[in-house]
């Protein structure tokens, strides 16, 4: 698009400006300036403008949403279709609901950006947040896209401190009960009985890291009937 051009009177070594709006948005403009002196001699020169307000796109190829292994590799898409292209696509791995602006460079290869976060940079284990945003050539920025996951290297810890490894000898109900805690929240505690394949039960653990469950007599020493216990040695 060829633009025109007015006058601007001024005097030596003085500065002057063009708005960006006189540009057509997401597309090439031709820019002539022509300086005139006193005596009408003239400079021309040329330019090729591209005004782009339009920031770029991205994407984040999906994975489980919880991290057993390191190091985590990422990797995914970024595209400015309509703008002067991509330049940088930068992340961070943050705790779960913090803000903080992605500011370590992937790497970026055409439309196509990778990442490898080591354990130094994961920080401790629990919720985290992916956050990554990309920027193209004139520093326009896409939104910080934030995708939520576990990291989760440690097993589990779980007690029982009624009955522990000695053990005991009841005709009644038997009650456990013990402790179980994870670098991320722990939901249930499940218990198996060696006599009776069919037997399960499933305990919720307290927001103190505490769980009990009471486990039933059968009608009689000879009931196989799940979730009770027959007479003989259970191992739980």
């Amino acid at each position: 698009n060829d633009l025109e051009t007015e006058p601007v009177s001024l005097t030596n070594n003085a500065t002057w400006e063009i708005a960006a709006t006189a540009f057509t948005l997401d597309a090439t403009s031709k820019l002539e300036i022509i300086a005139t002196d006193i005596v009408g001699k003239t400079t021309t020169n040329t330019y090729t403008v591209y005004r782009d307000t339009t920031a770029p796109t991205l994407s984040v190829s999906a994975f489980n949403g919880v991290v057993r292994t390191l190091p985590l590799a990422l990797s995914g898409t970024a595209g400015d279709t309509t703008g002067v292209g991509v330049d940088k696509v930068y992340y961070a791995v943050v705790a779960h609901g913090n803000t903080t602006d992605p500011a370590t460079e992937a790497t970026l290869s055409g439309m196509s950006w990778t990442a490898s976060v080591a354990e130094a940079a994961m920080g401790s284990e629990g919720e985290k947040d992916l956050r990554i945003k990309t920027v193209d050539k004139l520093g326009n920025a896409s939104e910080v896209q934030t995708t939520a996951f576990y990291y989760d290297l440690s097993d589990p810890t779980l007690t029982e401190t009624v009955i522990g490894s000695a053990g005991t000898q009841s005709n009644a109900a038997i009650t456990l009960s013990g402790t179980a805690s994870d670098t991320n929240a722990l939901d249930t505690v499940v218990i198996t009985d060696s006599l009776n394949a069919a037997s399960s039960w499933t305990v919720t653990v307290g927001s103190d890291d505490t769980w009990t469950k009471t486990l039933p007599l059968g009608t009689s020493g000879t009931d196989t009937t799940a979730n009770v216990l027959m007479d003989g040695d259970h191992t739980f």
